[in-house]
């Protein structure tokens, strides 16, 4: 399981940074518009968080 996590942090925030903090600020747009996209977005983000969290604990 920590091996999948390191992949994916990897790859949202070492190899896509830039690219996926992009994408996070356009989806702020369609939140907007919908409460329940906003629901699953911030439920994502949250996931976002905890991964990051893991990670600085971890010293990925």
């Amino acid at each position: 399981m920590s091996e999948a996590l390191k992949k994916c942090y990897r790859f949202l925030f070492q190899k896509h940074s830039i690219g996926f903090m992009r994408f996070c600020y356009a989806m702020l747009i369609p939140c907007a518009f919908c409460e329940e996209f906003c629901r699953w977005w911030m439920l994502f983000m949250c996931f976002v968080q905890a991964l990051s969290i893991h990670a600085k604990t971890k010293e990925w």
